[in-house]
């Protein structure tokens, strides 16, 4: 029988009462753990918060667009670069006449965001294995991965990027499980709508986009897939048209302007404002200063007070110990680490902040039993997917899915993390594992499917049982047992 987009939409797996018990068991566990967060996390410890907050104030006093200003220099640049997240929060916080605090009130909403990332992947997940076990290890790794729960309770507009990103690829996977117009346009606007949230989440877009375009031409040779041009000239869906000729604009006028008037997809700050407003901004403010003295344009002593400056008092410190850093590496003479081994360093401290926590304060993970178990498991489950490996796995789509996480992965490592190691030399700056969030969903796909599909019973049983109890347990629980008070709001 021929899939239909509507027999592929369906959420026929919720018809099964294992499926649904697991769902609602997993899903009212993570959001008890939002909740939480949300309600007692203090001000300034959640990733950037102060400065998505502040600036989602600033949008909700707006129609559209904010201006450069006295009142958004601490922030950064608020024109030239992707608004989305703030346009959209902004609005959203006007309805806020619930009693709560603004601050509150938006984390709330993005608990919801990531909730609706929970859903879509697991959805998608469901769509492309039948092995039940594997469904319920990917339920229990995706509601209970520390930094993304955390993450999820905060203002962030990493939130709404991470759910756009599963969302476009649920729309990619299902124009090919189901032929339809439809799926087509959905999955354009939402790349579209990808990059307009953050600039980082291009190179993911473009790889959505390869993949879309390999598929296209091997569907269009075997007379299974519509032509674009029938899709786009025909009078069906003339609103979901409109809509992504809008963000098509949106996306255009932006990246290809900036790239004309300034030589770059996203301005730098000084080249939009005056360098005396630029460093009002703590994060251009420890960039500038910091190049300053590496160019020996100003003293250590010199460099130090102008870090004095600045207000935060995380970055303050932060800045000043990378240049003392910078300054002690260049006497002794300590050169940098080859890209190779960098991969190992990167892929230690990635794991230790996806499955910990760190904001402006942080909650690494040890080299405990229970985490060397977590990475045990991950190893085995690479392993097998080494050995079993198959194009034809997840309904076809595991060599992409790898190909997608893969690419993301060795271009945040080797072009950004590694680019700002060289030109700092502190090796884990700028190392967060919320930087990988973008493709968490699939890795935990391919990771749940190859860790139990090829294993016997009832090794396959035992291995998953301790997989759910190990990531349980080095979530929710460790948070508990190992913050103190300086975490929460003071009663």
């Amino acid at each position: 029988m021929k899939k239909t987009a509507t027999n592929y939409l369906t959420v026929s797996f919720i018809k099964n009462h294992y499926d649904r018990f697991a769902l609602g068991l997993f899903i009212v566990y993570f959001i008890i753990q939002t909740i939480f967060f949300a309600l007692t996390i203090r001000e300034n410890i959640i990733p950037d918060e102060t400065t998505h907050y502040g600036l989602i104030q600033q949008y909700s006093k707006s129609v559209w667009s904010i201006e450069n200003s006295e009142s958004t220099y601490q922030y950064g640049l608020v024109t030239h670069k992707p608004n989305l997240y703030y346009l959209l929060m902004g609005k959203m916080l006007l309805l806020n006449f619930t009693g709560l605090s603004d601050l509150i009130f938006l984390r709330l909403l993005n608990s919801i965001l990531g909730l609706l990332s929970i859903l879509t992947a697991y959805g998608l997940f469901c769509h492309l294995v039948i092995l039940k076990l594997c469904r319920i290890v990917f339920l229990a790794f995706i509601t209970n991965t520390l930094m993304f729960t955390f993450l999820t309770s905060g203002v962030n507009r990493d939130n709404l990027t991470n759910l756009l990103a599963i969302v476009s690829l649920y729309f990619l996977v299902s124009i090919y499980k189901s032929q339809n117009d439809k799926h087509v346009l959905l999955f354009f606007i939402t790349t579209c709508l990808c990059s307009l949230t953050k600039i980082t989440l291009l190179p993911y877009v473009a790889c959505l986009l390869a993949i879309f375009t390999f598929l296209y031409f091997k569907q269009v040779e075997n007379h299974k897939s519509p032509k674009i041009k029938n899709i786009l000239l025909n009078k069906k869906h003339l609103m979901l048209k409109i809509l992504l000729l809008i963000f098509i604009i949106w996306n255009v006028k932006l990246f290809a302007g900036n790239l004309l008037m300034f030589g770059h997809l996203q301005p730098k700050m000084d080249q939009i404002v005056a360098l005396n407003q630029a460093m009002k901004n703590r994060i251009f403010a420890r960039t500038y200063i910091l190049s300053q003295f590496k160019e020996n344009k100003v003293t250590l002593q010199k460099a130090v007070q102008m870090a004095q400056k600045i207000t935060h008092e995380g970055d303050r410190r932060a800045t000043i110990f990378l240049l003392n850093n910078y300054n002690q590496n260049k006497q002794r003479g300590i050169k940098l680490i080859d890209r190779f081994r960098y991969a190992f360093v990167w892929l230690d401290h990635m794991a230790k902040t996806i499955f910990g926590v760190l904001g402006h304060m942080a909650l690494f993970k040890k080299s405990t039993v229970p985490f060397n178990l977590m990475c045990s498991i991950l190893l085995l489950a690479l392993l097998l997917m080494i050995r079993n490996f198959k194009f034809i796995h997840l309904d076809n789509f595991a060599f992409l899915f790898a190909c997608i996480i893969l690419v993301y992965a060795l271009m945040l490592m080797q072009l950004v993390n590694y680019k700002t190691y060289s030109s700092s030399t502190y090796l884990r700056l700028g190392l967060q594992g919320r930087y990988f969030f973008p493709v968490l969903f699939p890795f935990y796909m391919l990771i749940s499917y190859y860790l139990l599909a090829f294993l016997k019973k009832p090794y396959n049983w035992l291995i998953g049982i301790l997989a759910i109890m190990l990531w349980i347990y080095e979530a929710f629980p460790w948070f508990l047992l190992h913050a103190k008070n300086h975490w929460f709001f003071r009663s």
